[in-house]
């Protein structure tokens, strides 16, 4: 026997229709934001021979390697 003073699921405002519409706009800007560091960091690999006058260490091939680590694992994860 239900209580009736007891909520049903779907008639607060967090449903779980809310939420799983919540959780596919977040998994949407996620997906997105991982395409944008994937091509960023693709780009920094790709023309780094542009700015090898700016940085003469390792460093800027290291971020750039990371940024590709970064995106892919967005993407995948």
């Amino acid at each position: 026997m239900a209580l009736p003073n007891r909520k049903n699921r779907d008639s607060d405002c967090c449903s779980v229709n809310f939420l799983k519409y919540v959780l596919q706009i977040f998994n949407v800007v996620f997906l997105l934001a991982g395409g944008c560091v994937l091509g960023v960091g693709i780009w920094t690999l790709a023309s780094k021979h542009w700015h090898i006058s700016l940085l003469s260490t390792v460093t800027y091939s290291v971020a750039a390697g990371v940024l590709v680590f970064a995106g892919c694992l967005a993407l995948i994860g």
